[in-house]
């Protein structure tokens, strides 16, 4: 009996530690938050974002796939030689 009182203890903890956790957390996120942010400011700002993805795109993950693709099939292609010497 004395197990069940101290679980149900831990857990009110940990759901109020949880609660505290969660308060905090929307706090630090939306401290700064001001709904009342002119149109045009917000729009510019997705314009800088959309810009920044693409950028990023380009500039780093269309090259890096490419050169992981290219490393794979020549390690593919390298391994695979052997067996294809043995079969002719």
């Amino acid at each position: 009996m004395e197990m069940i009182t101290e679980f149900r203890r831990n857990r009110a903890g940990f759901y109020l530690m949880l609660i505290l956790v969660f308060a905090v957390s929307l706090w630090i996120g939306w401290h700064d938050f001001d709904p009342w942010i002119p149109q045009k400011i917000v729009r510019e700002n997705i314009h800088l974002d959309i810009r920044w993805i693409i950028q990023l795109a380009v500039q780093y993950f269309i090259p890096m796939n490419i050169l992981v693709y290219c490393v794979q099939e020549t390690y593919t292609r390298r391994c695979a030689k052997p067996v294809e010497k043995l079969a002719g």
